[in-house]
């Protein structure tokens, strides 16, 4: 499969316009959605979500939860909590502040 049109978008969201990202977060949206519809693989796993974590989407998605426009950083935690297990992370680092150093 080729997931050249994944990658083009992942690359998009170097640029810091707010509308830019937004719709291309609607496409990688699009695309995750697709792949957990119909695009699983062996194991279950969306192979979309896959392709934008080894292309490095998901950590251009990660640090844009950063970004000074809201309606970004709303977008972003929603792909991230939709499509992948950002609240078990969370929840781990919670529990490295918490431990007494």
């Amino acid at each position: 499969m080729n997931h050249g049109a994944l990658n083009a978008l992942t690359a998009i969201l170097d640029c810091d316009d707010p509308k830019t990202l937004i719709v291309a977060m609607e496409g990688i949206k699009a695309f995750l959605a697709k792949g957990q519809e119909s695009f699983l693989n062996e194991n279950g796993e969306n192979t979309f979500a896959n392709q934008l974590e080894l292309c490095g989407g998901v950590d251009k998605i990660e640090n844009l939860q950063m970004h000074h426009n809201h309606n970004v950083y709303e977008k972003a935690v929603k792909l991230l909590e939709t499509f992948y297990s950002c609240e078990a992370e969370g929840a781990d680092l919670m529990q490295m502040i918490q431990q007494p150093g």
